[in-house]
């Protein structure tokens, strides 16, 4: 169940992996999302005895790497072993998702660069279809380096 205690510790244990201390994680939240965040605030978010307003924790979450969900998904699973894995997939299939649709989004624009080849009334423009596949093979690199890191993150 979520509570402002489960929540506050599953942030605590996120912001000690990086590791910062509360005064530091706390201007980064400032900085990285134009949001007040004083330390003490954090600590009381952290100890559970101050609940998280939303906009606080998404700008929290964000400063983490994360999102409000992974978060409260740690939380509402505090006592079950296996949430943090959870929690990991879940970030590496959303980093996933991400990185197949910026892919099928240089494969749509290649695409409409570079006709169909049974298309006789639109001679392709070599030029072209060199920057599309450069494009494309780029994004598609891009994507595959990201899978062992998207692997790592899923087997902790």
């Amino acid at each position: 169940m979520l509570t402002d205690d489960s929540l506050g510790a599953a942030i605590r244990r996120r912001r000690e992996q990086l590791p910062l201390s509360q005064e530091l994680f706390a201007k980064r939240v400032r900085e990285q999302n134009e949001i007040p965040m004083a330390a003490s605030v954090l600590a009381r978010i952290e100890a559970g005895t101050r609940p998280a307003r939303v906009p606080e924790l998404v700008a929290i979450a964000a400063s983490l790497g994360t999102t409000p969900t992974v978060l409260i998904a740690e939380s509402d699973d505090a006592d079950d072993p296996a949430a943090p894995a959870r929690a990991a997939a879940q970030q590496a299939e959303q980093a996933l998702r991400a990185s197949l649709v910026a892919w099928a989004q240089a494969v749509g624009e290649w695409m409409t660069l570079a006709p169909d080849a049974a298309d006789d009334a639109a001679p392709r423009n070599p030029e072209v279809v060199e920057i599309a596949d450069s494009t494309a093979a780029a994004q598609v690199r891009d994507l595959v380096e990201q899978v062992p890191n998207l692997l790592t993150i899923t087997s902790r």
